[in-house]
């Protein structure tokens, strides 16, 4: 009687069988299109936690990596091109990967098909395929472009290290050994998921993760809890002393470092630092102390240098530069893992100012698609600016000169907003209302509406409306807003406080509602900012996804 199919345990984590294809659409970044390793940041970005992350609380996750190590897959070129010529669905490309992996083995081996079914999962978090066409993602077609094996392996490698939390496993490995221990696989699964990175408990992911950095050198071939260094350093962008300082760096020092992320150049003044942090509520940072608490320790680990100077408010300021490693791709991707956040931007892009941005974006000779990704550009620099985290674009049709993306705030509460800017002479009502109606789907607490013209006069009174009678806050800014921040980027904090006075005026006038009257009037609003299901995601997460686990017998289309 022939073998059932051997499922995939529950506890490993099925995938969405609508998985996001983020590289596809307008979503792409010009610096994600310039950039391998940016693509593939982007892509990496989307894959959801698979259960057997979140069922230890972790809130990262090594690459899932059953049947898809170098060990299994001789050639990872091959795999690719079968991937690709047998795109479509799910039993297409399963059965030229079977194919491949048995030569000559008749299909329909119940085992054999499950095996061939969890390397295009594998495949799949590893950005190399999507789980909606089970063809490759448009990283998967950049690798399988290069010209030789080894070409795509050190591409491979790179990627793992700076998007798939590959340089906190071999941190982790090497800080194990220099302490004298050498755990077996489950023990190691088990070590880094109390310190929130997950994998399979069976090791399978740690193996699989090992064995493609191993197969470029990263560890030894005989004794892989001995890293070369050196090899790290060139295929992850940063040494991995700095590395391990980098875990260790506070919620202030990685302000300190955004911050200086976005200033021209990478250089800045403790008075300027000050200025811009001292509103951020989720930060304990003492001024008068800032250069002996923070700024010194960063200039120990190699990331900033430190001079006197007399420039900046009040004088005596200390001048602080980011070195060359800070301003590496590698250690920029690092801190980026570090922080959690959702755009993946080169650090040129970065450091672009408001100022410069609001002109692209009020230009007139140039084309909509270059102002349209200015303004991409501003709504990322005014988010990192006001410290929200987990930082997820939601959208950019192609041509339409708007944005919209979510982000988190973690202090004093937690928030999910959401932010929509508008390159328009007017913000309407009809705009605000979609506003509203996908806060209520997108379960937002807070909205951040963002115009370069002005809001109407019904669009300001609706949003009024929504502030007095529900829990939703909504910060607005308009051409006048912008204006100030082109001078001063820290005025973000004083349009929050202004916006914050008037809902509390608001909802205090508005005391004496009835819960009835309250009632209706959000029912009236939920009705009429009812939104259009296919004009944005459904979380923050990303786009929507059908929640029905893909199994090894069909075929999501």
């Amino acid at each position: 009687m022939p073998e059932k199919p051997k499922p995939v345990a529950a506890d490993e984590g099925l995938f969405p069988d609508l998985a996001p294809e983020p590289v596809e659409g307008p979503v792409v970044t010009h610096a994600a299109e310039a950039d391998p390793l940016a693509l593939g940041a982007a892509i990496a970005q989307k894959i959801p936690l698979r259960d057997a992350a979140t069922k230890t609380g972790a809130t990262r996750q090594l690459p899932y990596s059953k049947q898809f190590s170098p060990g299994q897959i001789a050639s990872l070129g091959d795999f690719l091109r079968v991937v690709d010529t047998h795109s479509g669905s799910l039993a297409s490309a399963r059965a030229g990967v079977y194919e491949m992996q048995n030569p000559g083995v008749a299909a329909g081996v119940p085992q054999k098909t499950t095996m061939a079914y969890n390397a295009l999962l594998s495949a799949y978090t590893y950005c190399l395929l999507t789980a909606k066409t089970y063809g490759l993602t448009a990283f998967g077609k950049v690798v399988l472009a290069l010209s030789t094996e080894e070409a795509r392996l050190d591409l491979l490698a790179r990627h793992i290290l700076r998007n798939l939390h590959g340089t906190e496993m071999v941190l982790g490995v090497h800080e194990l050994a220099k302490a004298g221990r050498r755990p077996g696989k489950e023990e190691l699964a088990k070590h880094f998921a109390d310190r929130g990175l997950g994998s399979n408990s069976d090791g399978t992911d740690i193996s699989g993760v090992r064995g493609w950095l191993t197969a470029v050198g990263v560890f030894e071939k005989h004794g892989w809890y001995v890293v070369n260094q050196g090899v790290f350093e060139r295929l992850a962008g940063v040494p991995l002393e700095v590395a391990r300082e980098a875990g260790d760096l506070s919620d202030e020092d990685l302000a300190i470092l955004e911050q200086l992320a976005l200033s021209p150049n990478h250089e800045s003044t403790s008075s300027e630092l000050n200025r811009l942090l001292r509103d951020r509520a989720d930060l304990n940072i003492t001024p008068a102390a800032l250069v002996k608490d923070h700024l010194e320790p960063l200039q120990k680990v190699g990331l900033v240098d430190l001079t006197k100077s007399t420039e900046g408010r009040g004088g005596y300021s200390t001048k602080v530069v980011g070195t060359e490693t800070f301003a590496s791709e590698g250690t920029q991707a690092l801190l980026r893992n570090i922080r959690i956040e959702g755009f993946s931007r080169s650090s040129a892009a970065l450091q672009v100012p408001l100022a410069d941005l609001v002109e692209r974006m009020r230009r007139t000779d140039v084309t909509t698609k270059e102002r349209g990704t200015a303004l991409e550009m501003f709504a990322e620099r005014l988010m990192h600016r006001m410290g929200l985290r987990n930082v997820t674009p939601a959208g950019r049709p192609l041509g339409d000169e708007e944005f919209d993306a979510y982000g988190e705030a973690l202090l004093p509460v937690h928030s999910r907003w959401q932010v929509q800017c508008k390159n328009s002479s007017t913000f309407t009502v009809d705009h605000a209302a979609r506003e509203v109606g996908l806060a209520v789907r997108n379960r937002s607490t807070a909205l951040l509406m963002v115009t370069t013209g002005n809001f109407s006069d019904p669009a300001n009174e609706f949003v009024d409306d929504v502030i007095r009678y529900s829990p939703y806050t909504a910060v607005r800014i308009d051409r006048a807003d912008i204006d100030q921040l082109v001078k001063d980027e820290s005025y973000i904090f004083r349009i929050l406080r202004r916006e914050a006075a008037r809902a509390k005026t608001l909802r205090e006038a508005s005391a004496g509602w009835t819960i009835g009257a309250k009632a209706r009037a959000l029912v009236a609003m939920k009705q009429t900012a009812e939104p259009d299901a296919s004009d944005r995601s459904i979380s923050s997460a990303g786009p929507a996804a059908d929640t029905r686990a893909i199994d090894d017998t069909t075929d999501p289309a």
